[in-house]
C-alpha cells in the first residue's frame, strides 16, 4: 500500500492512473483529492439513470419493458447495472414481466446467489451478522444499531461497511446515517428469516422502542406494525394519533388503523373517536357509519373503563352518530338530536372533543333552522 501511494506520488504528471475497487483504498487519498489531482466515480455515479435504465434494457437487453415497468425497475435496483442485467435474465422467462417487476426484491434467485456469493461470502461472519440483523433498519445510525441489537460496536461495524462499500449508502454529509441498497437489504432479511425467525419480531420490538423514546414516533408505529405487537401499537396511536390526524395525513391514520385485527381495535376504545374523525375528513361517511354501528353494539363496560371515560367515549360516539346523520342521510334534525346528547355527556373543559361535538352541533342546528342556537355554537367552537 505504501509503494503504490509511492508509485502515484513521484510519478510525472503525464502519467495518469486508474484504479478500480470494491472497497475504499487502502492508502490516503485526501491531500491529491485536494489539490483535484484525483478524479472519482462511485456508487452514485456508476448507477444508471432512467433513461439509461429504459436503453440498457430494451436496447442492449431486448426484453422491451413499459416505461412505467422501466421506472419500477429503475427504483427497485436503484440503476445498480448488476442488478439489471440478472433482472433481464428472469425477465425473458415471464410471461407477465410488469407482475413480476412489481415483485421483484432481493430474494429473486439471480440477484440472492450474486449477492450472497459476491458479497456475502467475502466477508467475515460478524460482519454477516450484524448486516444480517440490522437488515431490520430501513435507516441505521450507531446510537439505534446499538439499541437494537444490544451491542456497543456498531460505529465500528458502519464505518467498516462504508469502507468496504457494501451496499450501504450515506445519508448525512458526515456519515452518520446509512441504509441498505434496497434489494441487498431484503436479500438479508431473507436468509436473517431463515436463520433466526423467532429473533425477527424482538428485533422490530426494539426498534420500535427507540423510535418511541427518540422519534419520529411514526416510525416507531410502522415497527410495532412490522413485529405484530398490536400493545404497542394502540399506545402509540393513542398518543400521536390526533397529531397526525391534525396534520391532515389520513391516509397515513387508515393505514395503520387497517392493519389492526379488528378484535383488537374493537378492544381499545380510546382510539375510535380518532379513527371515526379520520374517516370523516377523508370523505368516507359510509365506512364511517359501518365502523360506527360496530362499536355502539361493543359491551363498554367490559372494557375495563372508568366512569369518566364510559361517559367520554358514549358522548364522542354519540356526536360521531350526529356526523352521519347530518352528511349521510341528510337528516338535520336527528343530528341534532344526537349532538345535543353528546355536549350533555361530554366535560365542560375544552379539548378536541367538546370542539367536535360543539361544531357539528351548531352545523346541524343551521340546517335544522334553529340560526341563533346554531350561530352560538359555531361562535363556542371558535372559542
Amino acid at each position: 500500500h505504501a509503494v503504490s501511494r509511492q508509485i502515484i506520488e513521484q510519478s510525472v504528471p503525464q502519467l495518469h492512473f486508474l484504479i478500480c475497487s470494491r472497497t475504499q483504498l487502502p492508502f490516503s487519498v485526501s491531500r491529491m483529492r485536494a489539490q483535484s489531482e484525483l478524479f472519482e466515480l462511485g456508487q452514485q455515479e456508476l448507477g444508471l439513470t432512467l433513461e439509461e435504465t429504459a436503453l440498457y434494457m430494451n436496447m442492449v437487453m431486448g426484453v422491451g419493458l413499459k416505461p412505467a415497468d422501466v421506472a419500477v425497475l429503475h427504483e427497485r435496483t436503484e440503476g445498480w447495472l448488476v442488478g439489471l442485467q440478472l433482472a433481464a435474465l428472469s425477465i425473458r422467462d415471464q410471461q407477465d414481466p410488469s407482475e413480476f417487476i412489481q415483485r421483484l426484491k432481493g430474494d429473486n434467485r439471480y440477484i440472492a446467489d450474486y449477492l450472497i456469493d459476491e458479497v456475502l461470502a467475502r466477508i467475515p461472519a460478524d460482519l454477516q451478522d450484524f448486516l444480517l440483523r440490522t437488515s431490520v433498519l430501513k435507516e441505521m445510525n450507531a446510537p439505534l444499531c446499538n439499541f437494537v441489537l444490544q451491542v456497543d460496536y456498531s460505529q465500528d461495524k458502519l464505518e467498516e461497511l462504508d469502507r468496504k462499500r457494501l451496499f450501504i449508502i450515506p445519508l448525512d454529509e458526515i456519515r452518520q446515517s446509512f441504509r441498505y441498497h434496497h434489494l441487498f437489504r431484503d436479500m438479508l432479511f431473507d436468509r436473517l428469516c431463515r436463520r433466526s425467525p423467532g429473533e425477527v419480531k424482538s428485533l422490530y420490538q426494539r426498534s420500535s422502542a427507540w423510535y418511541s423514546q427518540m422519534g419520529p414516533k411514526e416510525t416507531a408505529v410502522e415497527y410495532a406494525l412490522a413485529a405484530s405487537d398490536e400493545h404497542a401499537v394502540t399506545g402509540l396511536l393513542r398518543d400521536i394519533g390526533p397529531q397526525v390526524l391534525y396534520k391532515g395525513n389520513w391516509d397515513q391514520l387508515l393505514g395503520w388503523y387497517d392493519k389492526l385485527p379488528e378484535a383488537v381495535f374493537l378492544n381499545a376504545p380510546q382510539l375510535w373517536l380518532n379513527y371515526l374523525m379520520t374517516l370523516i375528513n377523508a370523505g368516507a361517511i359510509t365506512r364511517a357509519s359501518y365502523a360506527l354501528d360496530k362499536m355502539e353494539a361493543e359491551d363498554l363496560t367490559t372494557k375495563g373503563l372508568t366512569t369518566q371515560e364510559l361517559r367520554g367515549i358514549e358522548a364522542n360516539l354519540a356526536a360521531v352518530r350526529g356526523v352521519v346523520q347530518l352528511h349521510s342521510r341528510a337528516d338535520p334534525v336527528a343530528a341534532v338530536k344526537s349532538l345535543a346528547a353528546s355536549r350533555e355527556l361530554l366535560p365542560h373543559e375544552i379539548h378536541i372533543d367538546q370542539v367536535f361535538a360543539e361544531f357539528n352541533y351548531g352545523a346541524a342546528c343551521l340546517l335544522a333552522g334553529e340560526f341563533h342556537e346554531g350561530w352560538a355554537a359555531l361562535e363556542r367552537s371558535v372559542d
